[in-house]
């Protein structure tokens, strides 16, 4: 199973996603993928093409994959099957936040970094389908978009 693994390359569509003055997208076209060169041996797939504008992940104890993004302020929970590695289902978690492109998992509960605060989704894997509200765990940071760093 590891061989197939790293052999194969998955995109959750993050082409641009590193780029923040790039326009977000929601899918790559199948064709674009074509023109990805990859070494020998090696093939491309898309993983989960539902999702707006990824840009961080973390993966779940159980598997799940928990995806933030950083313009469509959205976080999601991707369900995938081991054997085919396509996404099943993609869950919306979260909406409405400040650009929540860092996601991190620890101990059974999802951490999201925003521009200003750091919140913990708790138990996150036992509640997808209703996730609870989230517990603020710092919101003493500096609210500007680039972290107190103004254009001139």
């Amino acid at each position: 199973m590891m061989r197939r693994i790293r052999n194969k390359l998955f995109i959750i569509p993050i082409l641009a996603a590193c780029n923040p003055f790039v326009k977000p997208f929601s899918g790559v076209p199948e064709s674009r993928m074509k023109e990805i060169s990859l070494p020998k041996g090696f093939e491309i797939e898309v993983f989960a093409g539902d999702i707006e504008n990824p840009r961080s992940m973390a993966l779940g104890e159980k598997g799940t994959l928990f995806v933030g993004t950083r313009i469509r302020g959205k976080v999601y929970a991707v369900l995938y099957d081991t054997g085919n590695y396509k996404a099943e289902k993609v869950i919306t978690l979260a909406k409405g936040l400040n650009s929540p492109n860092g996601v991190a998992y620890r101990d059974g509960d999802l951490y999201v970094a925003e521009i200003s605060r750091v919140i913990k989704y708790p138990d996150i894997e036992n509640n997808l389908e209703s996730p609870p509200e989230p517990v603020t765990i710092n919101d003493d940071f500096p609210g500007d978009r680039h972290h107190g760093w103004k254009f001139i």
